[in-house]
């Protein structure tokens, strides 16, 4: 039987007792719920007519439909039982066809209706889904949706070992790609560590270098200037002996006489020279 018209329901809200607009809101109310379903909508009529409220709201409505089909009452409802035992005990290839509807659950991608699937002619059969005007699959109904959801099929799936390995695999490889990420990051990080301590070892040894460098330099230019004063005290020297004569000239007549070493040679060179070096 194919779902009702809103316009053949129409007949049904006669029963209902209640002004024509707010029995046409309560009618829409429950096409909203049941998409037309001949069973299911003549269902929360019957429950509607026999309350016989005066007034009802959408939230009296929705809270009517929970409590007659939803928790411990959709294991008494003969369609739903018959919608649960063709989904599981009567399924040619369980596993395949609460896998397929799972999808249409989802609907991340537009599950095609195929006349010559088993399964997917099962799963019409069952009432559970229907096919649109554009030859897709559909959940048939929100009712049916809330009950046989994606956790009740979690529950009713059998354990199919092909998946479970694959899905092992699958983590498997993630988590070992997961683990050498972080490996090689750790390598990285360490290799930084290393040329960064390297790098400060070469600043410091240059600059110690250049510190040397110019130590030596430093140096290098006093011993020049010594030298220099060296020199300049023995042809001072020279030219005293000439004046005063070889033969007067005693360590006396031209003061203390001080050593000075330098790197190949060994003179004497009198005080007065050395207050100017030193």
């Amino acid at each position: 039987m194919t779902d009702f018209t809103p316009k053949e329901t129409s007949f049904l809200t006669n029963g209902l007792n209640l002004p024509d607009k707010e029995s046409q809101q309560v009618q829409s109310w429950i096409i909203d719920w049941t998409c037309g379903h001949p069973y299911l909508t003549q269902r929360i009529f019957n429950e509607i007519y026999i309350q016989d409220k005066k007034n009802w709201s959408k939230n009296d409505v929705d809270d009517l439909i929970k409590s007659t089909f939803f928790g411990e009452k959709s294991e008494l409802d003969s369609n739903l039982q018959f919608v649960r035992d063709k989904l599981t005990k009567d399924s040619p290839d369980l596993d395949r066809v609460l896998t397929t509807y799972r999808e249409i659950i989802k609907a991340r991608n537009n599950i095609a209706d195929e006349e010559q699937s088993i399964v997917k002619s099962h799963l019409k059969l069952s009432g559970v889904v229907k096919r649109t005007k554009d030859g897709i699959l559909t959940v048939r109904n929100p009712i049916y949706k809330k009950i046989f959801n994606e956790f009740w099929i979690k529950d009713h799936l059998p354990l199919n070992w092909k998946r479970m390995r694959k899905m092992i695999f699958t983590t498997s490889i993630a988590i070992l790609l997961a683990f050498s990420f972080a490996l090689l990051s750790l390598f990285a990080f360490n290799q930084q560590k290393s040329a960064d301590r390297l790098r400060l070892v070469a600043e410091k040894a240059q600059v110690d270098a250049e510190t040397q460098r110019d130590k030596a330099i430093l140096l290098s230019e006093k011993l020049n200037a010594a030298l220099a004063i060296s020199e300049r005290g023995k042809k001072d020297l020279v030219q005293k002996q000439n004046e005063m004569g070889a033969s007067r000239l005693t360590p006396k007549s031209i003061g203390k006489v001080i050593p000075v070493n330098t790197d190949n040679y060994k003179y004497y060179v009198p005080a007065f020279f050395c207050n100017v070096l030193f």
